[in-house]
């Protein structure tokens, strides 16, 4: 691929409405870790926001649970384990 059929593929409006789903969800990620490290949740908490972050994303982009677990679901239990300890 061309960078310029790159590029009209990113302008075009699938490409727009794509990205501004990709930026959603990495908000919804970055407000959670922040939630999560500044402690203004609870482990169990924390733990029901990255399922429900997780379904976010099940809804953004349909068939991506896998996807997610393997991205971002690694990076939200990651800094569950740093804030709270390994847990049960």
């Amino acid at each position: 691929m061309t960078r310029e059929e790159t590029i009209a593929i990113l302008r075009s409006s699938a490409g727009v409405d794509e990205t501004l789903r990709v930026q959603r969800l990495a908000r919804a990620v970055d407000a959670t870790e922040w939630a999560i490290r500044e402690r203004h949740v609870g482990r169990a908490e924390a733990e029901e926001i990255v399922d429900h972050v997780a379904g976010i994303a099940e809804q953004l982009f349909e068939g991506s649970r896998e996807t997610f677990e393997l991205i971002y679901g690694r990076r939200l239990q990651r800094v569950i384990r740093e804030v709270f300890g390994e847990g049960d």
